[in-house]
């Protein structure tokens, strides 16, 4: 069985709807609104959709699980870790393509991704985010997420490993215990006030070394992208 490390000298175009994760024998998707309507086109067998602002309906040619989570730092979007961690790894050994999509690909379906990177690599949430970063660079977990995924670093790990910098999120310092986190919706803001406090800048930063069981198909190289 060959497997094949997904290989981007350079980040996907951050205008792109959906961006392939990881690429084996299967491949692993993230996107937006409208890479649920092509997910045909992708060969996508199981779907993990986020239903809150729009309802989304697969065909029966998916299995499709559906979450009622919005984007807002107070939500609980941990409590669904384990339950799409199985899904997503039972498709893929089945060699089914799976796409995990919310309504802007930035936030909900990329705090799922990370979580499954986390348990399936064995990875801390910094080289987690710096990897899905470098495949789809838009991403940006709100803060809640971000410390949701900080405890769920501790539960497989048994502490936290990361030290998440402004070059990765904006939102690093919810390391901090006493850090107040903002409420309300984060659809339609976008956290400037907080976002205000960090600079922005573009960085080359290196990837984890290697997807735990896979070979990687070529040599050393580094991934970039441009902070938003």
């Amino acid at each position: 069985m060959n497997y094949y490390y997904p290989v981007y000298s350079n980040p996907q175009n951050t205008t792109n709807f959906i961006n392939c994760v990881l690429d084996f024998d299967s491949k692993l998707y993230i996107g937006d609104a409208q890479a649920f309507q092509y997910y045909q086109n992708y060969d996508v067998k199981a779907i993990i959709s986020f239903s809150t602002e729009q309802n989304f309906q697969a065909n029966s040619d998916a299995d499709q699980m559906v979450l009622q989570v919005n984007d807002r730092p107070q939500c609980d979007i941990s409590g669904y870790f384990d339950k799409t961690n199985k899904f997503i790894k039972k498709h893929m050994n089945d060699n089914h393509n799976v796409l995990v999509h919310c309504v802007a690909g930035k936030s909900r379906s990329a705090t799922i991704v990370l979580a499954y990177l986390m348990y399936s690599q064995d990875w801390t949430l910094q080289e987690a985010l710096i990897y899905l970063k470098s495949v789809r660079p838009l991403v940006c977990p709100n803060p809640g997420f971000i410390r949701q995924l900080l405890k769920y670093e501790e539960k497989l790990l048994g502490q936290v490993k990361s030290n998440l910098t402004h070059d990765i999120t904006p939102y690093y310092n919810v390391q901090k215990a006493d850090t107040i986190i903002p409420e309300g919706p984060a659809i339609g803001r976008n956290y400037q006030v907080d976002q205000n406090v960090y600079s922005r800048r573009s960085s080359f930063v290196s990837p984890p070394s290697q997807l735990l069981g896979h070979q990687r198909s070529c040599q050393q190289f580094q991934y970039g992208w441009r902070y938003y």
